[in-house]
């Protein structure tokens, strides 16, 4: 069973942080999005990836995308605050 890489997640990580920043002023101010790639070691899109999206405040919510053949996601109406984002896939290990 292939592992998701830390070096997966952190390119993810940084490309979301990207995102986040380069992103237009939201519609609203208490809505936000996000947006990001995920790779490979090899600098190669993953599709189908699981990307779960975890509100940390109050109340708990959990937000589910799924990669496209680019392996990139979109999820637009978030409530501002902190997020937890994890990836997963079938033969990954977290």
């Amino acid at each position: 069973m292939k592992r998701l890489s830390p070096l997966l997640v952190l390119s993810a990580g940084l490309t979301l942080s990207l995102a986040v920043l380069l992103a237009p002023a939201p519609v609203s101010a208490a809505t936000s999005g996000v947006r990001g790639i995920i790779v490979d070691e090899q600098g190669q899109p993953l599709a189908d990836i699981d990307v779960e999206i975890e509100f940390m405040g109050t109340p708990k919510r959990v937000y589910h995308q799924k990669t496209n053949k680019k392996g990139g996601f979109v999820r637009i109406g978030l409530t501002e605050g902190s997020y937890k984002i994890y990836f997963t896939k079938e033969g990954y290990k977290r």
